[in-house]
């Protein structure tokens, strides 16, 4: 019990829990869950084992993830159908998800949108076509909130929920999520790479109830140093 709430005191923070639902808020430096076969500390493995010590044999199920070095807001379902109505309603229920982050250089322009298709290489990394390549089409909204020492802080709104779209989209307009190697960064002035889900607006999908839920934006995301 003590290396539980060690656990979970360091990788979560328990934004909202009822009957059906876990809404939490991951650090950076955690996977949502693990791929299978492996056996590692995940955000899932925490929470089955939290709501397994409340009633025997009772587990989590995964509605959406974040990568492992991305922090915010992440819904849990208690339930498998609760889970599978999320999943397959998922545009409807969720009405709002906005994200904060910090990309190198200068972005012009105050507000944008960036838009393409989206597919993985045979590597498994993902690329973006400003045409249709046969990937999935994706929308990233965004509003400069900061600039200074040759960064951008934005806010992010998505329409899309593609695999890796934040990332590949900053990249595909030369301006990577710091910190992010993978897609384009060559500098990691705050230690991780800058992308958090800091706002999450839903309806229950039980009770049909209008939620929202904020996580706070990294101190060091501000500093922009």
């Amino acid at each position: 019990p003590v290396i539980l709430l060690v656990l979970y005191a360091t990788f979560l923070g328990n934004v909202y829990e009822d009957a059906f639902l876990i809404i939490v808020e991951k650090q950076n430096g955690i996977l949502t869950s693990s791929p299978i076969g492996q056996k590692q500390e995940t955000v899932k493995s925490i929470l089955s084992k939290y709501v397994g010590r409340q009633k025997k044999g009772m587990t989590v199920h995964t509605v959406h993830r974040l990568d492992r070095e991305t922090s915010g807001l992440l819904i849990f379902a208690k339930r498998r159908d609760v889970q599978q109505t999320l999943v397959d309603n998922w545009q409807n229920i969720v009405t709002d998800r906005k994200y904060i982050a910090v990309v190198e250089g200068d972005i012009e322009k105050d507000n944008g949108v960036v838009s393409s298709w989206l597919a993985d290489n045979r590597m498994f990394v993902t690329y973006s076509s400003p045409i249709d390549n046969g990937g999935k089409y994706s929308v990233t909204r965004y509003s400069v909130k900061k600039r200074a020492n040759g960064l951008t802080l934005v806010e992010l709104k998505l329409e899309t929920g593609r695999k890796n779209q934040i990332r590949v989209a900053f990249q595909s307009i030369g301006n990577p999520i710091v910190g992010d190697k993978k897609y384009g960064s060559t500098t990691s002035p705050i230690h991780r790479i800058g992308l958090h889900a800091h706002v999450l607006s839903l309806w229950h999908p039980i009770s049909g109830k209008k939620m929202r839920f904020e996580a706070p934006v990294p101190e060091s995301f501000n500093k922009l140093k």
